[in-house]
């Protein structure tokens, strides 16, 4: 029996880029069905979309607008395979991934999810960078948990059903980063992968999640990476009872720990100072930022860490604050130390 593999598609206001997304899918041997889930939308893309969605194998649920993750739970329900894969409505899939992927995972049975490599494409389709995921497991699980990079792409990921259900799917407190929260809970007890092939190409535009609320997904991917590593230490993981994203005032409660206190105190300077609503960074922020920046916190590259911590130095030196400054330019120094190929040692991951 030929094994195949569900598709789940989160759309809202998809018209733009839908059809070349479901000809690439539709056309791949190796799905079961395409389950779309219409998160909210607002604009006619069931018109541009009903050639295809008549061809069967395709399954359309609506829903209110509620977010990415209940949009991709709803799916995870609705899905009667082993595998179901990822893909989002302005991809467009390559031939042969789907068989490719169910082909590795049937493998590898530790595989609990596996990736492919991807290639840029602009809203015209032109082509760009291509990735260049690790594809071993333990090279993964370094690059989640110790460098902080979400070294999965989402929408070329094909995950065996019952293991993200047993790990409780998506987290909707994980605005933004959902993904990458999923990826981390989810090589803690199975194995998490890349293939070395590309297979899918990747739109990248300004209306994308990445775009406009780019401090915000970055804020969620540290939670999320804090969460992993307090877990890794065997201590509690204090988001577990969250059940929506809380906001950065709430989090700077003193309910909270001091690292997602600090978390927070830095993002909501960052956020300010990024959207001209405040001139220079808070006393605090400055103060937090180098302290967060040297445990691979404030942004999946080395590039951004060191703006935050050079902009936090020079908000420390025009206030008068040398001390801070010192602080500040020290922790830069040390950053490109511990970064250098020459000089990166492993840190054991309970000992953050």
């Amino acid at each position: 029996m030929t094994l195949r593999a569900d598709v789940i598609m989160p759309i809202r206001n998809g018209a733009r880029f839908i059809v070349p997304a479901l000809k690439s899918i539709l056309a791949d041997q190796a799905l079961g069905t395409l389950i779309i889930i219409d998160d909210g939308s607002t604009d006619d893309w069931e018109s541009a979309a009903t050639p295809y969605l008549k061809r069967g194998r395709t399954m359309v649920i609506k829903q209110p607008a509620s977010g990415i993750a209940a949009a991709l739970n709803r799916g995870l329900e609705a899905s009667t395979s082993k595998y179901v894969a990822r893909m989002d409505a302005d991809d467009v899939s390559l031939p042969g991934r789907l068989e490719s992927q169910i082909a590795w995972m049937e493998r590898f049975p530790h595989i609990v999810a596996v990736g492919a490599q991807v290639v840029e494409i602009d809203t015209d389709g032109v082509l760009g960078k291509r990735s260049n995921y690790p594809t071993k497991p333990d090279q993964l699980r370094h690059e989640l948990l110790e460098r902080g990079r979400c070294a999965v792409c989402h929408p070329s990921v094909m995950l065996r059903r019952c293991d993200v259900i047993a790990a409780g799917g998506y987290r909707q407190s994980f605005l933004h980063a959902e993904d990458y929260d999923l990826w981390l809970r989810l090589s803690e007890n199975g194995l998490v992968a890349n293939l070395t092939r590309c297979f899918l190409r990747r739109r990248v535009h300004s209306g994308q999640i990445s775009h406009l609320q780019r401090v915000r997904q970055s804020f969620t991917r540290d939670l999320a990476l804090f969460a992993a590593r307090e877990r890794a230490g065997r201590r509690p993981d204090p988001t577990a009872p969250w059940v929506k994203p809380l906001s950065y005032l709430e989090l700077q409660s003193s309910l909270h720990h001091p690292t997602i206190q600090k978390l927070a105190t830095a993002y909501e300077a960052i956020d300010n100072f990024y959207t001209g609503r405040h001139a220079s960074l808070s006393v605090g922020a400055v103060r937090a930022i180098p302290l967060l920046a040297r445990q691979s916190y404030l942004g999946e590259t080395r590039r951004i860490r060191y703006n935050l911590i050079r902009t936090a130095g020079n908000a420390a030196l025009r206030r008068g604050n040398i001390g801070d400054a010192l602080e500040a330019y020290m922790a830069l120094a040390r950053c490109r130390t511990a970064d250098s190929k020459y000089f990166r040692k492993k840190t054991p991951v309970g000992a953050r």
